[in-house]
């Protein structure tokens, strides 16, 4: 990515394993690379009708970063660069030095993110899932995906001194051959956790990875119990 340099890594010992990089900074901003990653936990259910991820679509829009967008806020420091906007994530506080955001590194966007945990929703409901290239995908239910918001922030807690909150959020619409996307259904996932250390690296890739796996969480229960009139081939 445009100007970002490896300098450090970190291997953290918890059941997602992440890779950590500090970056260089983008004109008067700054930015850390993180990996996130989707979790796959063992599944017992057989595998029944085979799916694939046809096309993820980021529809996020963007603003440019300015002093008093809140850390909530989607904001970019490249408002022209499509290509760092596919890795940004989420906004770190700001200090003294401009504001600090959270980009994935080279090896994913928040596309292939969200792609991988729609995916790992449909295995963990009981589908098949395989790549464009499979000798099944020609017979595989296509699943679209569009997303709006994935997006990594913190806010302070103002009941605790130097206390703050972790967020991170996902919302998407999903359409597939598969109830209950025959219509598009729109689907998020969001956590909000308290923590004490916003400066801590560690904070923002266990953040991301929790705000992943909740939106895994909610797309599996749609598939497991769809609403009324939904059902499961």
């Amino acid at each position: 990515m445009r100007g970002h340099t490896l300098v450090r890594r970190l291997g953290l010992a918890t059941a997602v394993i992440a890779t950590l990089a500090t970056a260089s900074p983008v004109a008067a901003d700054s930015a850390t690379t993180i990996s996130l990653q989707v979790k796959h936990p063992v599944v017992t259910a057989k595998a029944k009708t085979a799916v694939v991820i046809d096309e993820v679509i980021d529809r996020r829009q963007f603003i440019a970063s300015v002093s008093n967008s809140g850390n909530a806020t989607q904001a970019t420091p490249s408002p022209d660069d499509q290509r760092y906007n596919n890795h940004l994530v989420g906004q770190l506080p700001a200090d003294r030095r401009g504001a600090t955001f959270l980009v994935v590194d080279d090896s994913q966007t928040a596309a292939s993110l969200v792609g991988d945990a729609v995916g790992e929703a449909m295995r963990r409901a009981g589908y098949r899932v395989v790549g464009k290239g499979h000798r099944d995908a020609a017979n595989a239910a296509r699943v679209r995906v569009e997303f709006e918001r994935f997006w990594i922030w913190s806010d302070p807690n103002p009941e605790i001194k130097k206390s703050h909150y972790f967020n991170a959020e996902i919302q998407a619409t999903i359409q597939s051959d598969v109830p209950p996307f025959a219509v598009a259904t729109r689907v998020g996932g969001d956590i909000r956790a308290r923590g004490k250390r916003p400066e801590k690296d560690v904070s923002w890739i266990r953040t991301g990875n929790r705000g992943i796996e909740d939106f895994v969480k909610t797309v599996t229960v749609l598939l497991h119990y769809p609403p009324a009139g939904a059902m499961r081939p």
